[in-house]
């Protein structure tokens, strides 16, 4: 069957002659994205965000997966030219294809499948670096300064809000979330000491390829195979930074279920083993408490009404409870990895 244009985009049709599609039908999913039905099958369209700037670590991702067979990673297809990629009006637009999602009622499994995945592209593309000691001790001390400034800067927060005789509803969020934040600023030091600890035994650092914008709605499954796609904002990093991103936009929700995604992060561990410093470093990045007191430093310089603060400040809250949540599971781990190295 041949579809036939639809709404007169001029736009879909420069972009999808190039890659020989005359006749198609065009759902549109979101601003940047399509659903392209055309008599060679279906298809996805992508807008994308990509720039000279970046083209080529995107570009480098797909001959990583030619070169290293990488399945997971969803192909693009090439245009009449033999580019993976077209240029109209100034903007970059690829095609890959359609993948219609396999209904799952559980969420954990595809979790499980995403951590696993990830740890998968971590580990074949890991490359070793020997840290500098000296730097990473002095910086280390830097971080725990700062970290106290900002409890006392919290401190002083509670302070104010508890001189007044009635605490408004932020204020009393505010105290109710007090013990447990306390609690956070006394792990992320501890954190502090135990990567120091770890990095003087190991020496050694790792980097690898980062998706860049690991977030579940970048995963998508059918019955066959889990992949994951938007490879726009990919690059060399550390791979404890991508995990620290997918809990930071993943429990910025109140349905969240941590319990499902601590079960999935030791099949991230499955294809990437970590190191006590990795650990370490995870627990760091979790524990970061700068956006929740920038919430509370609007409040008190009246940028936004109080009441519209409140849903930032609890999601800023969810979020370093789930790290917390993952920071205890991670304690755990280092502490049985050191009991075996010492039994050893």
């Amino acid at each position: 069957m041949i579809y036939k244009e639809v709404n007169g985009i001029d736009q879909l049709t420069q972009v999808l002659n190039q890659y020989g599609l005359k006749h198609f039908r065009a759902e549109k999913i979101t601003s940047r994205l399509w659903k392209i039905y055309s008599q060679n099958g279906i298809f996805a369209l992508k807008m994308s965000s990509l720039t000279p700037n970046t083209l080529n670590k995107w570009y480098d991702i797909y001959q990583l997966r030619e070169k290293s067979q990488l399945s997971f990673i969803l192909p693009v297809f090439r245009n009449l030219q033999g580019n993976i990629f077209t240029t109209y009006q100034s903007f970059i637009y690829y095609v890959m294809p359609w993948v219609d999602q396999q209904d799952s009622t559980q969420m954990n499994v595809s979790y499980k499948d995403f951590f696993g995945l990830l740890g998968k592209l971590h580990e074949i593309t890991k490359q070793r670096h020997y840290v500098n000691l000296s730097l990473t001790e002095e910086q280390i001390k830097l971080n725990k300064l700062e970290t106290e400034k900002k409890f006392s800067l919290l401190l002083d927060y509670i302070e104010q809000v508890e001189q007044k005789r009635y605490l408004s509803p932020f204020g009393l969020e505010l105290c109710t979330q007090f013990h447990e934040i306390e609690t956070i600023f006394h792990r992320l030091n501890n954190w502090y000491d135990n990567y120091l600890t770890d990095i003087k035994d190991e020496e050694i650092g790792y980097q690898s390829v980062c998706h860049g914008f690991a977030t579940a709605s970048h995963y998508v499954a059918n019955a066959d195979q889990g992949y994951l796609i938007n490879w726009e904002h990919t690059h060399i990093g550390d791979p404890m930074t991508e995990i620290a991103s997918f809990v930071y936009y993943q429990t910025a929700t109140h349905d969240t279920d941590m319990s499902q995604i601590t079960q999935a992060i030791p099949y991230y561990e499955k294809n990437y083993p970590l190191t006590n410093s990795q650990r370490s470093l995870l627990a760091i990045y979790l524990l970061q408490p700068d956006p929740y007191l920038q919430i509370i430093e609007q409040y008190f310089e009246r940028k936004n009404k109080q009441i519209e603060l409140i849903p930032s400040l609890l999601q800023d809250y969810r979020r370093l409870m789930a790290g917390l949540m993952i920071q205890e599971q991670q304690q755990v781990a280092r502490d049985k990895m050191l009991e075996n190295s010492q039994e050893q």
